[in-house]
């Protein structure tokens, strides 16, 4: 089917580039015959080497848009992931430079050299992962992210993630946020979903209202997008939109919760270089899973959605 799709559109050229691409994308996303993406859009963290549950989050909804503009917290998946090793789970921490009264935006948070930690980082990721099947494949696209240095965090766990979705055949739709967003703002709208669907009691008057209520808020965004010329006018517009629909992640993807509550992820177990010591590990690095899956990595993302 795709072929004859592909087919139609050369011969004919009946379809822009953008509608080939949505068409192409479609496509990638079905698994056993079945499309896990939802037409909706959530919010997440930065974070290094993010979990398995992060990533299907990039597999399920058509944009993501990661925050930049909350403030940096410790003891997250901001700046450490957890690997499998030998002794059984290993947490690896980027350390960052101290911040002026203990408060920075994430976007400003910047890494620090202290204690050689990337000398460090890759020999915990080269000794637990050279017996893995894929780790020779793939280390050479690893290492040069722990042989040069980088200044700011957001822009160093940015640059992995986009290396890892090239590996795994994965193109999701990521974008920074262009303001903050109130956790208040995203249950507001929740809530407001909620009973639309569920008592359709809101009318059209209503929900205008809702919009515009948060728009004073998204004006001073796209003023900050204006002077930084970060973002194109479509791409603020449709964050401006997308208030109804996304889904807030921000603290639920995090080191002290389990996954075992998601609603929309199951730990789908894979082969993993330990196993026979401790078993399955779930929701490690998505290191762990391209190490030892390689080009299945993608197809284990699409089972764990539920």
């Amino acid at each position: 089917m795709v072929k004859n799709a592909i087919k139609r559109e050369q011969s004919q050229a009946c379809l822009s580039y953008a509608e080939r691409e949505h068409f192409r994308r479609s496509q990638s996303s079905m698994v056993n015959g079945q499309s896990s993406m939802v037409n909706g859009q959530c919010l997440l963290t930065s974070c290094y080497l993010p979990p398995v549950e992060w990533f299907t989050k990039l597999c399920r909804y058509e944009r993501v848009w990661v925050e930049q503009y909350d403030n940096y917290q410790k003891q997250t998946y901001r700046n450490r992931c957890v690997i499998d090793s030998p002794n059984g789970p290993l947490s690896l921490t980027l350390p960052v430079e101290k911040m002026p009264d203990g408060k920075c935006l994430m976007k400003d948070v910047r890494i620090s050299d202290h204690n050689h930690w990337r000398s460090i980082h890759w020999h915990a990721l080269s000794s637990s992962y050279l017996s893995s099947p894929f780790f020779e494949y793939y280390q050479d696209d690893f290492r040069p992210f722990y042989e040069q240095k980088w200044t700011f965090l957001m822009d160093f766990n940015e640059a992995l993630v986009a290396k890892c979705c090239e590996l795994i055949d994965l193109q999701p739709d990521i974008h920074r946020t262009p303001e903050y967003i109130a956790d208040s703002q995203c249950s507001m709208v929740k809530n407001a979903i909620k009973r639309e669907q569920s008592q359709a009691c809101l009318s059209y008057a209503e929900r205008e209202h809702f919009r515009r209520s948060q728009w004073s808020t998204v004006k001073n965004a796209i003023k900050r997008e204006q002077s930084q010329a970060c973002l194109s006018y479509a791409e603020r517009e449709h964050f401006r939109r997308s208030q109804w629909s996304m889904a807030d992640f921000r603290s639920s993807i995090h080191p002290k919760q389990g996954c075992e509550n998601n609603t929309e992820f199951v730990a789908v177990p894979y082969y993993q270089v330990f196993q026979h010591k401790h078993g399955f590990l779930p929701n490690l690095s998505i290191v762990d899973l391209i190490f030892n899956m390689g080009p299945e990595a993608l197809v284990v993302l699409m089972n764990s959605l539920l």
